[in-house]
């Protein structure tokens, strides 16, 4: 039967609050593998406190747990990332081995271009290039992971604030790089209306566009509104935030497709820490009901999907890196519009560079706010001393953030690592005043 699965965040007030209803309600839970994860002291990612309590209520309840990663970066192809990559690949093969994901996938996008975190997934061209450097890292996944037991692996259809070309050629284009690499489709309905709503398409028209037998899981979700002063003239964008109440279009999306995806295992409502108050658990619990509601009307019985043997894949072409190079350059520049225009032609023909329209070139701010937003948050978590200084004086560390962001990529994936970054900036014969 299709499951109802929830996911777990590594916040001590997230779970307190939704303590009875994780225990009780869900068929499954769903984990992002880095946040059980810390960065030692040698660079070695080792198992952190949130993974015993999970793997502690795993024990307790008998449930299995699926696997959501945030950092995998499978559009990612070059030398400067393949060290991380590795580690990344370690780490999750030893979580698998503890915790044993039902199965695992993660963002389709670049995530770690050229090795630098910007923690959110960046678009891919529609290209062949592109689909095997997506596939050549889920067959690596994949090889990491089945030794240890069988975990299907595969791809969510991700948030970008742009695209290169036409959005609605994505379906087409992710269901080329799982059909190369053997894998599964994570459909998030709430990212597909976030991308319609922001980028003027049919939420319908896309999905009807995909592959719906590749369908392992489907997404569910609330979202809200970018804040009026991140865009030029109080514009405002849908943001994929995992908050608030699941929208009636998503709810109508779900009731559509559920029937049309014959080997889907677990529909997932997802919820992000700092995002639940008391006031929040009857709606979590009303949402909950309803996707049960909705899976025992339309869901179907299945079985998993068999997919046929890896194909041996061709290398990603040299030039690539250049797309890499031009995201990061991108998403860490004061104008990033004007940064991207001025990059993009090294890394990608005429007709895959993103089209110069306001929607386009507000997606391009939005990422770069959201990029930045996600470093301040690695910062602050990352030194005690730091998060004392914002909360004295956020000004001042404000603004020694901002030139930090601007004069230093962001190579730390985890907070203590960002924090250790801006020590030695602020020490270093630069500084940051």
């Amino acid at each position: 039967m299709i499951g109802l699965g929830f996911t777990l965040q590594p916040d001590e007030g997230f779970l307190d609050l939704l303590s009875e209803i994780i225990e009780t309600t869900p068929d499954y839970y769903e984990v992002a593998p880095e946040t059980l994860w810390y960065e030692g002291e040698d660079g070695a990612l080792l198992l952190n406190g949130y993974f015993e309590r999970f793997s502690a209520l795993q024990r307790r309840t008998g449930k299995p747990i699926v696997a959501h990663g945030v950092g995998l970066s499978p559009g990612g192809a070059s030398a400067e990332d393949a060290p991380r990559f590795a580690r990344w690949l370690a780490a999750i093969a030893e979580t698998h081995r503890h915790l044993s994901f039902a199965w695992y996938t993660d963002h389709h996008g670049l995530s770690a271009p050229l090795g630098h975190s910007l923690a959110q997934p960046m678009p891919l061209p529609a290209s062949e290039a592109a689909a095997l450097a997506v596939a050549h890292r889920l067959q690596a996944l994949s090889a990491a992971l089945a030794p240890i037991a069988p975990c299907p692996v595969g791809l969510e259809n991700a948030v970008t604030g742009f695209t290169f070309g036409d959005p609605l050629d994505e379906p087409q284009q992710l269901g080329h790089a799982l059909r190369l690499a053997g894998g599964h489709l994570l459909l998030d309905l709430h990212n597909v209306y976030t991308m319609g709503l922001n980028l003027g398409f049919d939420p319908r028209a896309w999905i009807e566009r995909l592959n719906l037998r590749q369908v392992i899981e489907i997404h569910i979700s609330g979202g809200a509104e970018s804040p009026v002063g991140w865009l030029p003239e109080g514009r405002r964008q849908r943001l994929d935030a995992h908050s608030g109440l699941v929208p009636a279009p998503v709810w109508d999306l779900l009731a559509w497709v559920l029937p049309r995806c014959p080997h889907l295992r677990g529909v997932t409502l997802e919820r992000m820490e700092g995002t639940v108050g008391p006031e929040d658990v009857p709606v979590i619990a009303a949402d909950l009901a309803h996707a049960r509601r909705l899976i025992d009307r339309h869901g179907v019985m299945t079985t998993p999907r068999a997919c046929e043997g890896l194909a041996e894949l061709p290398p990603v072409e040299a030039g690539w890196r250049d797309l890499e190079r031009a995201l990061v350059q991108g998403m860490c520049a004061a104008d990033p519009v004007s940064a991207l225009a001025a990059s993009l032609p090294a890394a990608l023909p005429e007709a895959l560079r993103p089209p110069m329209t306001q929607a386009q070139a507000d997606g391009q701010r939005i990422a770069a706010l959201l990029v930045a937003h996600l470093r301040f948050g690695r910062l602050i978590r990352g030194r005690a001393d730091f998060e004392a200084w914002f909360d004295a004086d956020p000004q001042v560390f404000t603004a020694a953030f901002r030139r930090y962001h601007l004069r230093h990529r962001p190579t730390g994936h985890f907070p203590t690592s960002e924090a250790r970054t801006f020590g030695e900036a602020l020490a270093g014969p630069s500084r940051l005043d």
